[in-house]
């Protein structure tokens, strides 16, 4: 007669409670990333730092400096650093590499404090916080599967930096606007997209690997959090 240990039994239970101390690791990790980003951002607002990123062009323009470039590109070499670390199973390097990440991403978003006042700023954050809660609530509940909407999505993310760029020479507010409520519409899917594929990622996962799967998916959801936190801004400018 075979004798099954309790410990080597998994009740479905057990499994979820696993599962949800999964995902609070993967939100405590990206809601403090997100922290440190808008404390870097409001610090660089400020002199001195602010002289460093920026200065004046021959219109009275702020432009970024050679630093401010720096810091803007610094980030996608970081991601590569971050993806290395965990393929090599490194959770402490990959934790150095997602927070210094999220204090890069910070300074380089010190624009926002001089574009918009504080209070539209805060109010925006805590509209993307609801709904970003809500969407993520539903891709790890939902029965549905998701996964039909990544190509869709995809290919969303590639057409909105595509039309970013050719408005950069063509300015036309009607169709900013138009960009915005899209950008809007493509990180809300990912947002529940995302999350329905990190818990995905836990099940294929061995165990010995969750803590650094866990930095990757807690930097996948802060960036459709900044994103759907952007997209949200520009179209409060456009509405004033």
């Amino acid at each position: 007669m075979r004798n099954y240990s309790m410990t080597h039994i998994q009740t479905p239970t057990a499994v979820n409670l696993q599962l949800r101390a999964y995902f609070v690791q993967v939100y405590r990790m990206m809601s403090f990333g997100l922290v440190v980003s808008a404390l870097c951002a409001w610090l660089a607002a400020h002199p001195p730092v602010i002289g460093w990123l920026y200065s004046s062009n021959a219109e009275g323009y702020l432009t970024l400096s050679y630093v401010g470039w720096a810091v803007l590109l610094a980030p996608f070499i970081l991601v590569f650093n971050l993806r290395s670390a965990v393929r090599t199973n490194n959770p402490t390097a990959a934790t150095i590499t997602f927070y210094l990440f999220s204090t890069l991403m910070g300074l380089s978003l010190s624009s926002i404090f001089l574009t918009y006042a504080p209070g539209t700023i805060f109010s925006t954050f805590l509209i993307c916080a609801i709904m970003f809660a809500s969407l993520s609530i539903y891709g790890q509940t939902t029965q549905r599967d998701l996964s039909s909407w990544g190509s869709i999505l995809g290919m969303g993310v590639w057409g909105l930096l595509i039309a970013l760029l050719v408005n950069m020479f063509l300015q036309k507010p009607a169709f900013d606007y138009a960009i915005s409520l899209i950008g809007v519409a493509i990180f809300t899917g990912l947002v529940a997209y995302d999350t329905q594929r990190i818990r995905q990622l836990y099940n294929e996962s061995p165990a010995s690997a969750l803590r650094s799967t866990a930095i990757t998916a807690a930097l996948i959801l802060y960036l459709d959090f900044i994103n759907l936190f952007l997209f949200l801004l520009r179209l409060i400018r456009q509405k004033d």
